[in-house]
C-alpha cells in the first residue's frame, strides 16, 4: 500500500498511483539479491522505469519531471520511492 510523507511516496508492488507530477523515481536495495529487478509502467502499460540490481546492495533513479500514472508492475526487493 503505498504512503506519502512531505512529497515523497513510498510504494510497494502492486501500487498504482493517481495521475501526478513526479520529478524523480528512486529504487534502494538493501541486502537484496543480484538480478532482483524494479519494473515500473505508465498508464498505456509501457515500461517507464526498469532496474536490475547488480549488487545486493543497489541504489538506481531516474529523473522524471512529468504529470503520470505509475504502477509498479514487479518490486522484487528493497524501496521504491517518488518524488513529487
Amino acid at each position: 500500500m503505498s504512503k506519502r510523507y512531505n512529497g515523497i511516496w513510498y510504494l510497494v508492488e502492486g501500487d498504482v498511483t493517481e495521475t501526478m507530477f513526479f520529478r524523480r523515481i528512486r529504487w534502494v536495495v538493501s541486502g537484496g539479491t543480484v538480478g532482483d529487478e524494479c519494473i515500473l509502467k505508465d498508464e498505456n502499460g509501457e515500461i517507464l522505469f526498469h532496474s536490475v540490481a547488480a549488487t545486493a546492495n543497489w541504489t538506481d533513479s531516474f529523473e522524471l519531471d512529468r504529470m503520470i500514472k505509475i504502477t509498479v508492475d514487479t518490486l522484487d526487493a528493497g524501496e521504491l520511492f517518488l518524488y513529487e
